[in-house]
């Protein structure tokens, strides 16, 4: 949760202060963004909270991302992929890669910054399951339960040109089933429209 925070709290006065009208209304002129973007993010994890007693970072790993933008102003997306975490080394076993198979659906509102970068921030709905290992197929890792989640999300994007897109987020995620599953996730990616 410290981490997160302090990302926040960092970030925050850069948003406000560089965008050159305000929040008032969204982003609408120019339209800038294509109907939709395909494309794939490299994601590293660090536990937070309650995680870290029995958590470490996992490794970096690839996810797949759909965004479907409505009216300029909000980002509709599907994501895929896994969150990976390390288990602590106990008296009972050794430490090793917990790998979560993690399905997210994404709500978040564009704010124009300075065209062409926006800054998108909103929430995800998660299923986690936690796995035998990170590729497809796995199977459910079973010392450890399976939960829905939900995360706040803040993502900065960039605009290449008409079809390609840059993001850059942060993620504070948590399992709602326990206190055992919490994190942030640090991902950038790039997105390619095929419309």
């Amino acid at each position: 949760m410290n981490v997160f925070l302090n990302v926040i709290l960092i970030l925050s006065p850069l948003v406000f202060l560089s965008a050159p009208s305000g929040f008032a209304k969204p982003t609408t002129d120019p339209a800038p963004f294509s109907r939709s973007y395909t494309g794939i993010e490299i994601t590293r994890n660090f536990p937070v909270s309650f995680s870290e007693k029995q958590f470490s970072p996992g490794k970096a790993h690839p996810t797949l991302a759909y965004r479907f933008i409505l009216d300029n102003s909000w980002i509709m997306g599907l994501f895929g992929g896994f969150r990976m975490l390390r288990t602590k080394e106990s008296s009972e076993h050794e430490a090793e890669e917990l790998p979560f198979l993690s399905l997210a659906h994404e709500s978040s509102r564009i704010l124009r910054l300075y065209h062409p970068t926006y800054f998108a921030g909103g929430f995800r709905l998660l299923y986690l399951m936690p796995a035998t290992h990170g590729m497809i197929p796995t199977g459910k890792a079973k010392e450890f339960k399976t939960e829905f989640g939900a995360s706040l999300t803040a993502t900065f994007l960039h605009l290449i040109d008409e079809r390609k897109i840059l993001s850059l987020r942060l993620e504070r995620w948590r399992g709602t089933g326990s206190s055992n599953y919490h994190g942030v996730e640090v991902a950038a990616g790039i997105g390619i429209s095929f419309d």
